[in-house]
């Protein structure tokens, strides 16, 4: 597409005629300057909507990996668009935090207290894994965990092969993800991951 082309290739100076000033400080890179203007009301003023090439200045912060000026944004309720039909999953594989934490509060999910938001939050892939599941298979998703978990994801759900996400931590050799539960897999097949992993997982 032809912005993430310009998102790679723009210059501060050449970026001066690509859109609005926020826009302007994502692709500088500039958290300070992204925090002064939200303060200022730029995200109260359509930003969220009003895109640049068709891309909002939270879907350039999230290309970038802009997770700091990403987070003045959300702060200030900056809308996704280029992003805003991406699934809860698609964000944990994509590694993006900013990603995950921009669809939940875009969707307006702030617990899993009813029945969209467990929808949502459970809502399996193509593979049957639900995010929870897929933050606990992928390696370096531990900020993924705790922001599922904050939000009641059930950790209990069992995907295809009847493992829960605590069976996946096992599975995976994924200590850092284990760990931040606290506690031992309880799938059906469980014991028999642990059986087969603990002692290896435990030596580590």
């Amino acid at each position: 597409m032809a912005w993430k082309a310009n998102a790679h290739h723009a210059s501060p100076n050449e970026s001066e005629g690509l859109g609005r000033a926020l826009h302007v400080a994502v692709l500088r890179g500039e958290a300070e300057l992204a925090r002064l203007l939200c303060s200022r009301g730029e995200c109260d003023s359509g930003v969220g909507l009003v895109a640049w090439s068709g891309v909002t200045a939270l879907d350039l912060a999230i290309f970038r990996g802009f997770d700091e000026g990403g987070e003045a944004l959300l702060q200030h309720g900056a809308l996704l668009r280029h992003f805003q039909h991406e699934s809860l999953c698609e964000a944990v594989d994509r590694g993006s935090i900013l990603l995950l934490r921009a669809l939940l509060q875009q969707m307006g999910i702030r617990s899993c207290a009813g029945p969209f938001a467990t929808d949502v939050l459970n809502c399996a892939n193509a593979e049957g894994n639900t995010p929870l599941h897929l933050a606990c298979l992928l390696p370096d998703r531990e900020a993924a965990i705790k922001i599922l978990v904050a939000y009641n994801a059930d950790p209990n759900k069992e995907n295809p092969e009847g493992m829960t996400p605590l069976d996946c931590c096992v599975h995976t050799n994924n200590k850092s993800a284990w760990r931040l539960y606290g506690m031992r897999p309880t799938g059906r097949l469980g014991t028999a991951v642990m059986r087969q992993s603990s002692d290896r997982f435990m030596q580590q």
